[in-house]
């Protein structure tokens, strides 16, 4: 016998939302949910997406993004607005930056520190020109703003570019035969996250919910051990609150 030769399964949202009703006892083998009860999971489980982001960051949602500087702008704002300086989701944390030299070839990087907003308050002149060296980000509700120092001169900005490793929102999902932005492995974890948001709604019994939110936490913890970095990380002294305080 052979094998299918692919490995591109995928399930829709009302699959995952049939499954999960099933999971539940609410909804029979071969039986249709009815609008409301797909309306209901649909909420809930775009809600419980919302909250997963929150868990740490996953694999598949870093991503690099290119800031490009302007000649003594300080500050920068990124979000899927188009007012913003860059347009693009608003990210929800900076992982890493580092400056680009795109005036040579091959390109040179240089690594940025990132800064945290306390330190980033104490620095003496956050307006002096020069090459960019740090970078400070936070995410607002519907952008997020990125503070570099120096501020870029003429010559940074003409010749370099900034580029942050990120971690993205998860999209979301609002058509019933839309597919997930997770991974295949994150399938069943869905399946039994969302009946473990729903079953407090369906009159289950303690015993069966408490078994239901069980395995669901238990799938959910495995992923969450599996899908991280593999590689080794290294740590250093962070010598620079000195070497800001005098600048």
């Amino acid at each position: 016998m052979s094998t299918s030769g692919t490995t591109t399964f995928s399930v829709t949202r009302n699959d995952i939302i049939s499954a999960s009703l099933r999971l539940l006892g609410v909804l029979e083998e071969g039986a249709v949910a009815n609008a409301t009860a797909i309306e209901n999971a649909s909420l809930v489980l775009n809600m419980m997406i919302k909250d997963w982001m929150t868990d740490g960051i996953k694999l598949w949602t870093t991503t690099e993004i290119t800031l490009p500087l302007v000649a003594g702008q300080t500050e920068y704002t990124i979000g899927s607005a188009g007012t913003n300086d860059l347009v693009t989701d608003k990210p929800l944390r900076l992982i890493q930056a580092f400056l680009r030299n795109t005036s040579v070839s091959p390109f040179i990087d240089l690594p940025m520190y990132l800064i945290s907003e306390q330190q980033y308050n104490i620095l003496g002149s956050k307006f002096s020109e020069g090459n960019v060296n740090s970078v400070y980000y936070k995410p607002y509700v519907n952008n997020g703003i990125v503070k570099v120092f120096l501020t870029p001169d003429a010559s940074t900005a003409a010749n370099y570019e900034l580029h942050m490793n990120i971690q993205r929102p998860i999209q979301d999902i609002t058509g019933s035969n839309q597919t997930f932005d997770f991974p295949q492995e994150w399938y069943q974890s869905l399946r039994w996250g969302l009946a473990s948001e729903l079953a407090a709604e369906y009159g289950l019994t303690t015993e069966r919910v408490s078994a239901i939110i069980s395995r669901a936490n238990s799938y959910k913890d495995r992923l969450s051990a599996w899908d991280t970095e593999y590689n080794s990380t290294f740590f250093q002294p962070d010598l620079r609150m000195n070497q800001y305080a005098y600048r």
